[in-house]
């Protein structure tokens, strides 16, 4: 038999490939096989069935031994499988349903281990669903391109989570080989006084990313131990964001690493003295530290040697005194108390040293015995003054300000108001000259109180 013209095989082979021509379209019966498969002339004719309607009444396979028409056999699929009732696997013939890939995942996996994948935000929570599963793979493909540049990732603005989810990941998978490949990455492009390192901290994401870090592998003591030497090293406690770190540090770490900051507090605090971020670190440290180690001892004791000239060095170093008076211990508070009575009148008169013995006056545990003994020494110490010293200091501006206030928080005290009166006798007995040139406000208080 010669093959159609119209390319189909009246052969049978293909019984789906029926050409529209083999198909119906009239009474005609010239061609006694029009409307019939022309598989077989005795075969149920063509029926047309409207479009989305399953075509299982039409019988083109053949003719039936009972009459009826077979269904026609669904199309063969290995992939997808018509949902099938609780407990009944999938259909006799067809495949089991292969397990689900993430697409991303592979992607992923199958890419460039380059750290823009974990920087965008859409793509870095991606990354730590991967991590929060326990992926290993996914967990050293993530180190691998966090590696690459480190620092630019703890800055990135998806640092902090992406940053975290890596650490944890390593932290509770128990990889401490991945967890200390990243801190040597970390510590080993800071200190010797880079200053890259404590550049990381200048922006938020940063900072709580190198927090993170320090939580990570506090149970690690030599990791621990090489970033903060690294850190040290790369200036952090002159670093503006030295104190605030330092007083986190504190917080986190357990006491043993204190005397590590301590040492380097003493071993720098002529340095550390000159700036803002030094003496906030300074403060840091003797308010931080929990044992009252010999390396504290040491810091406190140079703090109290030296009050007078620290009282003097500037804006910045005179607020040390200040905070160990106020919130210091009490060994140190009577230290710095001692230093700055020996040279009343010289602190009362200067412009950074009179903050000093107002803080000594003000801020020393108001309303306990230690402020009343403190008072009663000071008023007691400005009374020894000869005449000539305390009229430099009534009629210095910085002098009269101290005196006033002491007037006003003595006579406020009961078991301290003879003391103050006492005073403001001695300053009514001043020469007239000086007297006339003093603070209105100072001889009129003074007047008061002896009325």
């Amino acid at each position: 038999m010669e093959p159609n013209k119209h390319g189909g095989d009246p052969s049978g082979s293909d019984p789906n490939n029926i050409p529209e021509q083999l198909r119906d379209r009239s009474s005609s019966s010239s061609q006694p096989w029009r409307g019939r498969s022309v598989l077989n002339a005795n075969a149920v004719p063509y029926q047309y069935q409207p479009p989305g309607n399953a075509l299982s009444s039409v019988n083109i396979w053949g003719p039936n031994p009972r009459g009826t028409p077979l269904p026609r056999p669904p199309a063969p699929s290995v992939n997808t499988v018509q949902p099938q009732p609780s407990g009944h696997g999938p259909p006799p013939g067809c495949a089991a349903i292969p397990p689900t890939v993430d697409p991303f995942r592979t992607l992923l996996l199958g890419g460039r281990r380059h750290l823009a994948v974990l920087m965008p935000p859409e793509l870095a929570a991606r990354v730590v669903d991967l991590l929060a599963r326990g992926d290993q793979e996914v967990l050293h493909w993530a180190v691998d391109a966090a590696t690459t540049d480190v620092y630019m990732l703890m800055r990135s603005e998806t640092g902090p989570l992406m940053f975290a989810a890596l650490l944890r990941a390593c932290v509770r998978l128990s990889r401490n080989d991945l967890l200390h490949r990243i801190a040597m990455e970390v510590a080993s492009r800071g200190g010797r006084g880079s200053g890259l390192l404590m550049d990381v901290a200048n922006d938020p994401p940063g900072e709580q990313s190198l927090l993170e870090l320090i939580r990570a592998i506090n149970p690690h003591p030599d990791l621990c131990q090489m970033l903060i030497t690294r850190l040290l090293g790369d200036g952090m406690m002159e670093h503006w964001k030295g104190p605030n770190l330092l007083r986190r540090f504190f917080s986190v770490l357990p006491p043993d690493y204190d005397s590590t900051f301590i040492q380097f507090a003493n071993s720098n605090f002529v340095r550390l003295l000159s700036s803002e971020p030094g003496v906030g670190c300074l403060m840091a440290c003797y308010m931080g530290a929990r044992h009252r180690s010999p390396d504290l001892k040491l810091l406190e004791k140079t703090i109290v040697m030296n009050t007078s000239a620290i009282a003097q060095l500037g804006e910045y170093s005179n607020r040390l005194l200040r905070c160990v008076l106020e919130r210091g211990r009490g060994r140190g508070r009577y230290g710095i108390a001692n230093g700055v009575l020996k040279d009343l009148a010289t602190l009362s008169t200067h412009q950074f040293g009179h903050l000093v013995v107002m803080a000594c006056i003000q801020l020393t545990c108001v309303g306990s015995r230690d402020h009343e003994v403190l008072l009663r020494r000071t008023l007691a110490a400005f009374r020894a003054l000869d005449i000539n010293q305390l009229g430099a200091v009534v009629l210095n501006g910085y002098g009269s300000s101290v005196i006033r206030n002491l007037l006003l928080t003595g006579s406020g005290m009961q078991v301290l108001s003879r003391n103050a009166k006492s005073l403001a006798m001695r300053i009514m007995q001043l020469p007239v000259e000086v007297q006339q040139r003093a603070d209105a406000e100072l001889m009129e208080l003074a007047a008061a109180l002896l009325h």
